[in-house]
């Protein structure tokens, strides 16, 4: 049988020469040897497949770098002298999570695995927007942050880019192996692991240019403030915090 991918020096499937054939005659010749019936079409997906994999091991892994200082906007209903005390943290449902994952490298690790590729994690991190989940989401753009009273500037400098595919999981979970892909997931951190990290910054890629910090935003981050729909933004350098336990000015 001729290849029917009309392959130049490929003999086709079921010739004895099989070093020759294309990776797809190779799939169909294995089918039809141990008695299976599978089309030219399943054989093609499966020989993508494959090379694809192969593809993935022969890339090299991204380095990382250095990012330029940033900001990222931030919707609250809380008032600027609240903000200037506590900054933002987790719900204390999601302080409850990662002491049940063990900590927040370990949450991250396992929700990976769970969802198995960049873009799930991206949907699960946007779509799960509970007080479960162990995140402070932000966006780039000022004027699309949550509506709320307030909007907050939050300054992320001193940050190192981390492709997700770059091992920083892998001594974390063992149970990523080589199906996980991180679809340009990327993450930013004060350091190169994530069990040391004081500062978890995900990109999740999305259009609505969201960003999740998996740690808590130090209020030394947080340079500016503007009423809800304002334009003019005041430095947090001039408020004045509340005292612990203090609840309203």
């Amino acid at each position: 049988m001729p290849c029917p991918n009309n392959k130049p020096n490929c003999p086709g499937p079921g010739a004895t020469n099989k070093e020759s054939m294309c990776m797809a005659c190779k799939f169909l010749d294995r089918a039809q040897s141990s008695g299976h019936k599978q089309t030219l079409t399943e054989a093609r997906a499966e020989a993508m497949k494959v090379a694809l994999a192969m593809d993935r091991l022969r890339r090299p892994l991204i380095a990382p770098k250095k990012a330029p200082t940033f900001y990222l906007y931030r919707g609250d209903d809380r008032p600027p002298e609240q903000i200037k005390r506590d900054g933002f943290d987790w719900w204390p449902q999601g302080h409850d999570t990662v002491e049940k994952a063990g900590n927040i490298a370990s949450y991250i690790a396992v929700m990976c695995n769970l969802c198995q590729h960049g873009h799930g994690v991206a949907a699960f991190v946007h779509v799960e927007s509970k007080p479960e989940r162990p995140t402070v989401s932000c966006t780039t753009k000022s004027n699309e942050a949550f509506s709320r009273q307030f909007i907050y500037a939050i300054q992320a400098s001193g940050l190192t880019e981390y492709n997700l595919d770059q091992g920083i999981l892998q001594g974390i979970n063992p149970k990523l192996g080589e199906d996980w892909k991180s679809n340009g997931l990327t993450v930013y951190m004060d350091t190169d692991s994530l069990s040391n990290a004081t500062i978890i910054l995900m990109d999740i890629k999305l259009s609505t240019l969201e960003y999740d910090f998996f740690t808590k935003v130090d209020p030394g981050k947080i340079t500016h403030h503007k009423r809800g729909g304002g334009k003019a933004w005041e430095p947090m350098s001039k408020v004045v915090a509340w005292k612990q336990g203090q609840t309203k000015a």
